[in-house]
């Protein structure tokens, strides 16, 4: 079973990615107000959801499940847990499950974590919102759905369903062109009198992925006039390098997350021939060593835009 460290990075990025401001982003909630709905509730939130909406708020990214902050699940618990009940005995829903509502899946149901055994569930939209009994299946586990209607899937506890939720909205994101993950199997690190360079490379010769961050130690009036006197970016091939592109770079455990500004967008290189929707590169580091070397280094070429996450408690 994953903990939420193990997917620290993963969520932070994803949050960076899917951007902080909009209506696609729910900051963390506030201990206090995690504590209010509790002695409201007179019940604990279930930890891994607690430990969600304190620390990174929800993922409701716009795609299903649309997972509930904590002022929707308190308009909405009273009247899950009134049908919740009235559906037992109609149903033979186990008595033993408590369940939590937390999430919607859009025309299907809602979903629920049983807070005994800490299993998702599917309550389904016939049940939840216009209840006139029958004999169909109402409530099962929501793995178990996904397989009836997409055909097998993993059976994942709350984290790796979180994951999950994030890993697809970051394909999305690689689909859409705005951002782009480069798997890194080895890391170059050169410097003389004239530049400093690093090249990170996934070391395929036939699908090559890199990222190159090279800026000159001395620069002159030509090259300013020509606008090349910062830090140089190369992203997979010479269509997509610029220079003065790097808005900032965190280094988080295991990723370093570059963001690319206006000028990356714009110009995409120095003869503004191609233009890019990228905004975002993450340089997958978990296969090789980040060094006290490569930390100086990319402080070096960036500057005070580079700083180090701090690894979650």
């Amino acid at each position: 079973m994953e903990s939420f460290k193990s997917i620290d990075t993963l969520l932070k990025i994803g949050i960076k990615v899917n951007g902080e401001e909009g209506n696609s982003y729910t900051p963390p909630e506030s201990e206090k107000d995690l504590l209010s709905f509790e002695e409201k509730r007179g019940f604990k939130i279930p930890k891994n959801i607690r430990y969600l909406m304190k620390n990174y708020g929800v993922i409701n990214w716009t795609c299903d499940p649309i997972q509930w902050t904590l002022k929707e699940v308190d308009r909405d618990y009273d009247y899950f847990i009134e049908v919740f009940e009235e559906c037992k005995p109609e149903f033979a829903i186990d008595d033993k499950i408590v369940p939590f509502p937390f999430a919607s899946l859009t025309d299907s149901g809602t979903l629920y974590i049983d807070t005994v055994t800490d299993e998702i569930y599917i309550f389904l939209d016939e049940a939840f919102s216009d209840y006139k009994g029958g004999e169909d299946e109402i409530t099962m586990k929501y793995y178990d759905y996904l397989g009836a209607v997409f055909g097998s899937t993993e059976d994942l506890d709350f984290i790796g369903f979180v994951k999950s939720q994030v890993l697809h909205m970051m394909d999305v994101f690689d689909s859409m062109g705005t951002y782009r993950n480069v798997p890194t199997k080895l890391c170059d690190i050169k410097s003389d009198d004239k530049s400093l360079s690093i090249t990170f490379s996934n070391g395929d010769q036939k699908d090559s992925k890199y990222v190159i961050l090279k800026k000159s130690i001395n620069f002159d009036d030509s090259d300013v006039e020509a606008g090349t006197d910062g830090e140089y970016i190369e992203i997979n091939n010479q269509k997509t390098s610029a220079y003065k592109s790097v808005e900032s770079a965190v280094l988080y455990e295991g990723s370093l997350l570059i963001k690319l500004n206006d000028n990356f967008i714009s110009l995409c290189n120095p003869t503004g021939k191609y233009q890019s929707d990228l905004e975002f590169v993450e340089v997958d580091l978990s296969d090789i060593a980040v060094t006290v070397e490569l930390k100086t280094m990319l402080g070096d070429i960036l500057g005070e835009r580079f700083t180090i996450d701090k690894i979650a408690d």
